[in-house]
């Protein structure tokens, strides 16, 4: 794993198990994999340390603005996973709501990744 291609995977595995409450626990457990996935990812692109659990990702100044949002749009990601995946979190409208703000993100990285993947990253 690791590739564009892997994390735009991901995202899709994600998006595709948050759609209903029942999947909620696969879908917390796809959402800290995909953002893990993506970090290590750009981690070994710019020869940083590849973090072990999901973590905020801090890319070089001299990084592409895209790689920049990239890493912004997974910080957000794993925010919302520490507050939304916790095993005891209702189900509730908190949560829902918590998930359409997570799709949204799901949305601009697997957009994100197409354009790194367009340009050969």
């Amino acid at each position: 794993m690791g590739t564009i291609k892997d994390c735009r995977r991901q995202v899709d595995q994600v998006k595709k198990a948050s759609v209903s409450t029942e999947a909620a626990y696969l879908a917390r457990t796809r959402l800290k994999r995909t953002v893990l996935s993506c970090s290590r990812m750009i981690s070994r692109r710019y020869g940083l340390p590849q973090p072990e659990l999901p973590t905020l990702l801090s890319v070089p100044p001299d990084s592409s603005r895209r790689v920049h949002r990239i890493a912004n749009c997974c910080n957000r990601l794993v925010e919302s996973a520490g507050v939304l995946c916790q095993p005891s979190e209702p189900l509730d409208v908190r949560w829902k709501t918590g998930w359409d703000g997570i799709r949204k993100d799901l949305e601009e990285l697997d957009s994100l990744l197409a354009s790194e993947e367009s340009d050969g990253f």
